[in-house]
């Protein structure tokens, strides 16, 4: 992801824990610092609250333009729409843990 600004550590450390949002604290993240234009982030999650990345990076006064979902493994969003979710299969449940 690319974000205007850059996470101090104790930023970071915040993330990876989890950020309180208004709707309840979050699933730890997983974020690396990224070198490869046009991204300055690489963030992974395992949720999908409503603008959830947004919102996590607000309180450290950090914008940027969104975010973009990438298949994970074997799995895939498919056709889903925001805020829709669905069982992963056998098969995709095997090559993640398999990751």
């Amino acid at each position: 992801m690319q974000v205007e600004g850059t996470l101090q550590p104790r930023e970071k450390q915040n993330l990876e824990r989890g950020v309180r949002l208004e709707d309840g604290v979050t699933a730890p993240a997983i974020i690396k610092d990224v070198r490869a234009a046009p991204f300055n982030y690489s963030l992974i999650i395992h949720e999908g609250k409503k603008r959830q990345i947004r919102r996590m990076f607000c309180p450290s006064g950090i914008s940027g333009p969104g975010a973009e979902t990438y298949p994970y493994g074997e799995t895939d969003t498919g056709t889903l729409k925001e805020s829709q979710t669905r069982q992963l299969t056998e098969r995709e449940i095997k090559s993640l843990l398999n990751d």
